[in-house]
């Protein structure tokens, strides 16, 4: 009887732990996406400035 108490504590714990793992991985991969759409926003504000530098560019050459 104590050999199945054993087992059964010991399965409970792996249970535990691929929970765990599973929870940490969502965590991860929620991280990875919103490290993602920071990276497309930070391209999209790049793609901007240099439009901005263009057409300030553009102004200047008009000016002199």
């Amino acid at each position: 009887m104590a050999k199945f108490k054993e087992l059964d504590d010991i399965y409970n714990e792996v249970n535990t732990i691929i929970d765990n793992l599973l929870k940490v991985h969502s965590k991860l991969d929620k991280r990875e996406k919103q490290k993602h759409n920071l990276h497309l926003q930070l391209c999209e504000l790049e793609k901007q400035l240099t439009n901005i530098n263009v057409l300030r560019l553009n102004k200047i050459k008009e000016l002199k």
